[in-house]
């Protein structure tokens, strides 16, 4: 749910450095998220924050109800039309992303 970018650097002394953090929440509601920055070679906590957010759930406006018995596997075709008068890339994600299979 929290990506930090980059993943490893070099503490320059007396400079600044900018750690990029971006929260993607898979599930609606508040989340506290412990950030903590570790000097590689001594194992040492160089700093520690804690990252507060709060997400909402997207704005659901077709369901779709599949009634298939365990084990088995069911295809449903969706479509969907950029609502965008230019190109425009979706991400699909899923809180259960074992379920779901996309295909182009």
């Amino acid at each position: 749910e929290l990506q930090a970018t980059p993943d490893a650097f070099v503490l320059v002394a007396g400079a600044l450095t900018e750690l990029l953090l971006s929260f993607r929440p898979v599930t609606a509601g508040a989340k506290d998220v412990k950030v903590h920055l570790v000097d590689v070679e001594t194992r040492e906590l160089v700093y520690a924050l804690i990252v507060a957010a709060e997400a909402q759930g997207p704005l659901v406006t077709r369901t779709f109800e599949v009634e298939l018995p365990a084990g088995s596997v069911a295809n449903k075709k969706i479509t969907y039309t950029n609502p965008y008068q230019s190109f425009r890339t979706f991400t699909l994600r899923c809180n259960q992303p074992w379920l779901l299979q996309f295909t182009p």
